[in-house]
């Protein structure tokens, strides 16, 4: 019997060590070229406010600790450096302008309650 209820807690103590090495209980990912274990690593080992992750289906991915708020304010400064200026929010998605008048539109999403992934058009910055 004790044998048996050793198997049993040794099962579990493995299933678990997977699942959290896994970040299986992370929600989906809107791409498919990474994984979740790679988002969270990339995140949290970067010193920079906006990670990149990946560019899949026209559009180039990063992510970012949310911090109370201050991904927003990370991406309007990242988008700065590149030439756009905010313009206004519509919902989850994030309006730049170009002196030329060229607009350009940044989605966001709320991946977890640490984590906003922001998908940029490809060749848009």
């Amino acid at each position: 019997m004790k044998k048996w209820i050793i198997s049993v807690v040794i099962c579990i103590a493995i299933s678990s060590g997977t699942l959290f090495y896994s970040k299986i209980y992370y929600p989906s990912l809107p791409i498919d070229s990474v994984s979740k274990r790679e988002v969270v690593q990339k995140a949290n080992k970067s010193d920079e406010s906006i990670v990149y992750l990946t560019k899949e289906n026209g559009y180039e991915w990063y992510i970012s600790k949310m911090n109370q708020g201050e991904a927003y304010e990370y991406l309007k400064q990242m988008m700065k450096k590149k030439g756009w200026n905010y313009k206004e929010q519509m919902g989850a998605g994030f309006i730049f302008q170009k002196e030329n008048k060229e607009e350009l539109i940044v989605g966001s999403e709320m991946w977890t309650g640490k984590y906003v992934i922001f998908q940029i058009q490809e060749g848009g910055i």
